[in-house]
């Protein structure tokens, strides 16, 4: 059985298992992996200034209470280190999605 992911969808910070409505050039198609495989897929992604950005993978699979993101898949690149918008609480937003 073949296991699939997406790389990164760009988040909403405030909803972290939602699209955001900015434009992104992160979104990308399911990357699909062979059952048993421990391959890692890589990709890049060119950090251009400090800002946050928010990413999450978007895959649920058929069935699941939860989808990837609400079980961690999620983080951000450059995430504030203090105040109410944290890579823990984007995490702990995050579980509570569905």
């Amino acid at each position: 059985m073949t296991r699939s992911s997406t790389v990164s969808t760009l988040a909403c910070e405030s909803s972290p298992c939602k699209l955001s409505l900015k434009p992104s050039l992160i979104v990308s198609r399911s990357v699909p992996i062979p059952a048993g495989s421990n391959e890692v897929k890589t990709w890049e992604y060119k950090v251009v200034d400090e800002k946050p950005v928010w990413f999450y993978c978007k895959q649920r699979p058929a069935g699941a209470p939860k989808g990837h993101c609400a079980l961690g898949m999620n983080g951000a690149i450059n995430p504030p280190k203090s105040g109410p918008k944290t890579l823990a609480e984007f995490k702990k937003l995050a579980e509570k999605s569905t």
